[in-house]
């Protein structure tokens, strides 16, 4: 499990592709927070004003609310709400649920498409699935592969629909209505409303209860006014058209529309509690990890020490080349290394060979450039161009 954390500028544009689900949710914090399944799925840039997120598993992200987010690409489903500024949706290839948004656009849903509470327009180029609202104001899609269902609709509509439309139109004076289907179209209104049908139907049955007029026509067109007239709705329907002012929510609608926001709370649970035992199973894996690395950082200093002692052996002074490398020992004492050989702690105990004054001797092992290179890698070390662990496998080569 990863998850990063951190201030991100109001004006930045966050881009995110994931390669599985997506929940993305506004908040009142100015801080941006993303989790995934799996530490080595996630990677971040920031570059010219844009913030990167990439993921190859599950994505939950959190938001400042105001801030401009794109989604480029969602392999599975995705869930994003809570944004105060109008949202751009690539391609999702499963389901997309949208909630609590000034706005969206929306360029291809692989499955189904769910809005609920959006204010100002939804653009949709592509649904392979349904599309099924509650709780908005304008809704404009060019291909919708399913039926479509939308309730507590305020605004303009222009939609095509390969299956049946039903939708409930909440505004006395309608605003302008526009709605292509392959098969029966339902229409909902209250019953004082403002408007002017416009009906075409290929299965030649068109039937009105609403504004205190009732009919049924046996053929393709209509043409009249509800209640004093005002913007038009047009119908083009492939089956029949019914527009009433009596019937309610067709309860099959509404349990896919609740099933379609409810299984986003059990994607965020789920999330969060496999959060919780990664970090307990990371815990006791950073502890065994601290302990090798306690291993090997003792190994490291007494592979240094070795190379020291070689050195002082055969009279090769190593204060005399600048160096003096400080480190603790492993009591915890301080040990230091210079021209009066390696001392520990503050009572100049002497635990290495060379002594002031003391000459030096032949060794019969290693050449010149072995005690050169030893001397360029205690260098090394002292300038903290190497870490201690690098220093002793290069020190170990040279023994080879």
């Amino acid at each position: 499990m990863k998850q990063i954390s951190m201030p991100v500028k109001a004006d930045s544009q966050v881009n995110i592709k994931t390669s599985d689900d997506l929940s993305l949710a506004g908040s009142d914090q100015m801080i941006m927070t993303a989790m995934v399944r799996h530490s080595d799925s996630l990677k971040f840039s920031e570059s010219g004003g844009k913030v990167d997120i990439k993921a190859t598993s599950d994505l939950r992200m959190q938001l400042p609310a105001q801030q401009p987010v794109t989604v480029e690409k969602v392999g599975g489903d995705a869930h994003v709400g809570g944004l105060s500024q109008r949202v751009i949706i690539g391609k999702v290839g499963g389901d997309l649920s949208l909630t609590s948004l000034t706005g969206a656009s929306v360029e291809m849903v692989g499955g189904d498409l769910s809005l609920q509470h959006t204010a100002g327009a939804v653009e949709i180029a592509r649904v392979g699935g349904d599309l099924i609202g509650d709780d908005v104001e304008a809704v404009f899609s060019r291909a919708v592969g399913g039926d479509i269902f939308l309730q507590s609709v305020s605004g303009s509509l222009n939609l095509v629909a390969g299956g049946d439309v039903n939708i409930a139109l909440v505004s006395p004076d309608l605003a302008p209505v526009t709605i292509i289907a392959g098969g029966d179209v339902r229409i909902m209104v209250k019953a004082a409303c403002n408007a002017q049908l416009e009906v075409f139907s290929e299965g030649s049955s068109i039937r009105l209860n609403a504004c205190g007029q009732q009919g049924e026509w046996d053929q393709e067109d209509l043409s009249l006014p509800l209640g004093e007239g005002g913007n038009t709705v047009k119908v083009k329907a492939g089956g029949e058209v019914f527009i009433t002012d009596h019937d309610g929510i067709e309860g099959d609608f509404k349990t896919r529309f609740d099933d379609a926001f409810e299984n986003w709370q059990d994607f965020g649970v789920d999330l969060e509690k496999q959060i919780q035992e990664s970090v307990a199973a990371a815990t006791e894996g950073i502890q065994w990890a601290s302990l090798g690395a306690a291993r090997a950082s003792e190994k490291a200093h007494l592979k240094v020490e070795k190379a020291m002692r070689k050195l002082e052996q055969k009279g090769v002074h190593i204060a005399d080349h600048g160096i003096h490398v400080g480190r603790h020992g492993r009591d915890g004492k301080t040990v230091r290394i210079d021209d009066g050989g390696i001392h520990i702690g503050g009572n100049s105990k002497v635990v290495g060979f060379t002594y002031p004054g003391e000459t030096g001797k032949t060794s019969k092992t290693g050449s010149n450039t072995s005690d050169e290179e030893r001397i360029m890698v205690l260098k090394m070390l002292q300038d903290k161009k190497i870490t201690l662990e690098e220093a002793e496998k290069l020190l170990s080569a040279l023994e080879k």
